[in-house]
């Protein structure tokens, strides 16, 4: 069994590490270079968004573990709603554009996606969904009103890397676009 959850967990953790890459990434090249997409206002892949889509409907499909597959992905699938919920709410406090969200949630699904059809081939630990939920829990019971300063991180190395010492920002982005 612990062979088993540890490959389980070495493919979430591979799959969601790229998918964090990926949004590091496209953040870091807009502030340090101002590398986006003007017509689509894109600077960055939502990181909330990605988290969310991908974290809640695999957290789901891993609760249900012991239940019929379509059960599983029905689970999932309900619960990529909370990541097209947090979507919304990222356009609506305009936190990110809509084109950044929609990567963020296809990111996510995506992550998630893969996990489901690649640990179908492993046959996973027998967990009790209970336990699951309860470490879900405990996990956001700890991190409520706690802020990670990623943001900040993503921006001092971005800036230290393109030799700069103010980033990019999307309204002089835009403006200077619209000088040219």
């Amino acid at each position: 069994m612990a062979g088993r959850a540890w490959r389980l967990a070495s493919l979430w953790f591979a799959l969601f590490s790229i998918a964090i890459a990926l949004v590091v990434v496209s953040k870091a090249l807009f502030i340090g270079w101002g590398i986006g997409i003007q017509a689509i206002d894109f600077v960055g892949i939502s990181g909330h968004t990605m988290l969310a889509s991908a974290i809640f409907p695999t957290a789901a499909y891993l609760a249900l573990h012991r239940h019929s597959l379509r059960l599983r992905i029905a689970a999932a699938g309900g619960a990529c709603l909370l990541g097209l919920a947090v979507a919304i709410s990222r356009v609506v406090l305009n936190a990110h554009s809509a084109s950044e969200v929609i990567a963020g949630v296809a990111l996510g699904f995506l992550v998630c996606i893969s996990f489901i059809v690649l640990s179908r081939r492993l046959q996973g630990p027998h967990l009790s969904g209970a336990i699951l939920l309860l470490a879900f829990g405990l996990l956001f019971a700890g991190l409520y009103g706690e802020r990670l300063p990623t943001q900040n991180w993503i921006k001092n190395v971005a800036l230290t890397l393109a030799g700069r010492e103010r980033p990019f920002i999307r309204e002089v982005w835009h403006r200077n676009a619209g000088q040219n």
